[in-house]
């Protein structure tokens, strides 16, 4: 585990990272609205990355930073908040479309998952799923209407396979 302090994130460091055989970041800033801002910006600068590790955000529910929660709850809490960590692609799609998505949100939420490379592939469709069901639509139908109409370079159709070859 490692602090990052008052450290600026940016793409390089992620590629960094990750040339350092760092396979996983778990993304713990403060519980203010900086630390959520900062947290933003870290998962925008690591999906710019040429490679970075995969990555998770834990969120402090009570505290304002890990040493207060560390200082009043004991270590427990450090571990209850890595334990329930989310995709951090996810968890970026999801605060874009809000605690109620709306279409307008969803639609916000969906250009920037359309925005990240083919790396993040697999995040993209959790996060498409984890929005659907918050906004009570039919995730199969939000993947297919997601993939229509922000996947700039959407997979060609399988051809069809002739018998008789």
């Amino acid at each position: 585990m490692a602090a990052l302090g008052s450290v600026i994130t940016s793409p390089d460091l992620f590629a960094r990272l990750d040339r350092l055989g760092v396979q996983e970041v778990t993304l713990m800033l403060d519980n203010d609205e900086a630390g959520l801002i900062a947290t933003h910006r870290a998962i925008d600068n690591a999906v710019r990355a040429t490679r970075s590790p995969d990555l998770h955000v834990a969120r402090l529910a009570e505290a304002k930073d890990a040493d207060e929660a560390l200082r009043e709850r004991g270590p427990g809490v450090i571990s209850a908040a890595l334990t329930a960590r989310s995709p951090a692609i996810a968890w970026r799609a999801a605060a874009i479309a809000g605690p109620t998505p709306t279409p307008t949100t969803i639609r916000a939420a969906g250009e920037w998952l359309g925005r990240l490379g083919e790396r993040w592939s697999l995040e993209q469709d959790a996060a498409v799923h984890a929005i659907a069901a918050r906004a009570g639509i039919d995730p199969d139908a939000a993947r297919r209407a997601f993939r229509a109409r922000y996947w700039e370079s959407a997979p060609a159709a399988l051809p069809a396979i002739g018998l008789g070859r």
